[in-house]
């Protein structure tokens, strides 16, 4: 069985940021609430 760490969806997320940094916010605490939608929506 494989399990996905929280590190590597991190990791899943500062990828995903950098080719869409364009278009998404900026990755700050207060855009946090964003992130961890998109996130949980590619996982």
């Amino acid at each position: 069985m494989n399990d996905i760490k929280i590190s590597d969806m991190m990791a899943m997320q500062k990828e995903l940021y950098e080719l869409h940094k364009d278009s998404w916010p900026p990755m700050e605490p207060e855009y946090g609430k964003d992130f961890i939608l998109y996130m949980i929506e590619n996982v």
